[in-house]
């Protein structure tokens, strides 16, 4: 018996609702504090749970090849809403089960949210769990209007004064993203009169080539704004860096890589001819957004906004193989969607490890400046090792997640050979980063006597539930770099010698990158560019840049 695609989103949406009934009795004064607490607890084990329960069942048709297809609304096709469990859902789900298990378990440790907050995390977590399933394009963009104005709320929680500015910022860019995305529904309505994906995909060649053209850039711009790849960034690095631990976890976990899911299953509606052309536009989108990420992010002295531009890095990485999966064919295409996907996984693990393990540290120190904070170690804990894992993760240490994806990403870029070079580049950038960083926990004297005030008041870096979800995450990095190369072919070379020796080069360089950042005049620069800040309406305008570029390229491709 096959899964059906809805459960998981009416599982979430049930312990969103409790959360609802909890908050009004709260305020009734119905039940005490420690009741509510207990029903929290209580809802999140049972989400755990049923989840996993249903998606191990699930797992068992869709690897023997058998998709769980569900048609909503009593209707057949294409009028019905078509939701779907294939190998790419399931991944995605899983995902989203683990990290946000992880950011509730974290978010409950800490006893400081209420019934509210995980309302609207469990919203959020129904959300993308409808964008990854859905295989409808009105019903994608309800549920990227849930995901908005739930992210948007969970920012803001705080409500100090950034949190609500950052939040709105990102309700704005998400609000023009998702008004592209409905130009190209419309476009592919109006010609077709479907909104099934798979009825539309048998139906594009009804749209001429300049509505095939605007159609494709509509979307893509309206789905690459969500995954905060650069120039449709300028949501991202306020949002990530200002929210709370847990919601910082969810946005870079899982929040930027559910669009994924709908570049794949958008990609299968048009012609061959004119995917191939969009995989050639991507390609410098994701390599600029990698080289402008971790270049942006070595200017950082916070450091959750030092983590939150590498969540743009990352996604230059994916991207960069996506387009590869559409452009070529064979082996390099395969190599760029395993690629594309590994890598999103092995991201979203070690990136909400990392805002976790960071967080907890910078609130143990009572600062996040990373020029100030020194001998963390003893203080966060447990927490430091945490950390360790996720910065070898994303800098590619050999055994780690991040260094087995990168491999997949190397393997199919490898004949573009100016991408492959820019890519090491990134990869040394990346190290350096995590270099600069990691000195928080290690004693040392600070490397800037200008910084000398704190930012907020120290307190203890427990949180015993936290710590044991984030070591489950912490052993998922490990194993998704120690075993894939045991069962995929395309990783059998990965601990050779000249792939190790690459790698650390790519480390050795890292390291002479982070001693130039530390310089006098790196540090001058870096003070520079982080005092030339860009407001909401220059990112809006690098938006409408970036649409006319893809736009433009694709029309003229033809």
């Amino acid at each position: 018996m096959s899964l059906n695609p809805l459960l998981p989103i009416l599982i979430s949406l049930m312990c969103g609702g409790l959360m609802l009934l909890l908050k009004s009795f709260k305020a009734l004064g119905i039940v005490s504090e420690r009741t509510i607490r207990f029903l929290e607890i209580s809802a999140i084990a049972m989400w755990l749970l049923s989840s996993a329960i249903i998606l191990t069942a699930g797992a068992f048709p869709v690897l023997e090849g058998r998709h769980a297809v569900s048609v909503l609304g009593g209707w057949p096709q294409p009028l019905g809403i078509e939701l779907i469990l294939d190998p790419v859902a399931l991944v995605a789900l899983i995902l989203i089960l683990i990290v946000g298990g992880t950011s509730l378990i974290f978010a409950c440790g800490e006893k400081s949210y209420g019934p509210d907050f995980f309302f609207f995390v469990w919203f959020l977590l129904a959300a993308c769990q409808g964008v990854v399933v859905s295989r409808d394009l009105f019903t994608l963009f309800v549920f990227f209007e849930i995901l908005a104005i739930s992210a948007y709320i969970l920012i803001a929680y705080k409500q100090k004064p950034r949190a609500v500015l950052a939040g709105f910022r990102y309700l704005l860019i998400a609000s023009v993203s998702i008004a592209f995305y409905l130009v190209g529904v419309f476009i592919i309505y109006r010609a077709t009169g479907a909104l099934s994906i798979t009825t539309v995909s048998s139906l594009t060649e009804k749209l001429s080539r300049e509505e095939t053209a605007l159609a494709i850039s509509a979307l893509t711009v309206g789905i690459v704004t969500r995954m905060a790849v650069f120039p449709f960034h300028g949501w991202l690095p306020d949002a990530h860096s200002i929210a709370a631990h847990p919601v910082s976890a969810l946005l870079s976990g899982i929040v930027i890589k559910a669009p994924l899911v709908v570049l794949f299953r958008i990609s299968t509606m048009f012609p061959a001819t004119t995917v191939q052309l969009l995989g050639r536009v991507l390609l410098p989108f994701g390599l600029l957004s990698a080289l402008a990420g971790v270049f942006l992010a070595l200017q950082q002295k916070d450091a959750k906004r030092l983590l939150a531009y590498h969540s743009i890095s990352q996604m230059g990485y994916i991207v960069s193989a996506f387009s590869i999966y559409l452009s070529e064919s064979g082996s390099l295409a395969i190599a760029g969607a395993f690629g594309a996907l590994f890598h999103a996984v092995n991201h979203a693990l070690f990136k909400s490890l990392l805002f976790l393990s960071v967080g907890a540290g910078c609130d143990a120190a009572g600062s996040r400046n990373v020029y100030l904070i020194r001998g963390l170690g003893k203080k966060a804990g447990f927490w430091t090792p945490l950390f360790l894992v996720g910065a070898f993760s994303i800098s590619g240490v050999p055994l780690f997640n991040g260094y087995t994806s990168k491999i997949l990403i190397s393997e199919a870029l490898h004949l573009n050979y100016p991408a492959y070079i820019l890519l090491l580049l990134v990869s040394a950038g990346t190290a350096a980063s995590f270099f600069k960083i990691g000195r928080i926990f290690f004693p040392g004297r600070n490397s800037d006597p200008a910084e000398t005030e704190l930012s907020g008041t120290p307190r203890a870096a427990g949180n015993l539930p936290g710590l044991i979800a984030s070591s489950l995450t912490a052993v998922l990095c490990l194993a998704l770099g120690t075993l894939p190369p045991f069962f995929f072919a395309s990783l059998e070379s990965a601990f050779t010698l000249q792939p190790l020796l690459k790698q650390l080069g790519t480390l050795s360089a890292g390291f002479l990158i982070y001693l130039l950042v530390l310089t006098p005049a790196g540090k001058n620069a870096a003070h520079r560019i982080r005092a030339a800040a860009a407001g909401t309406d220059f990112f809006l305008g690098l938006m409408l840049a970036g649409f006319l570029v893809i736009w433009g390229s694709l029309s003229l491709g033809f």
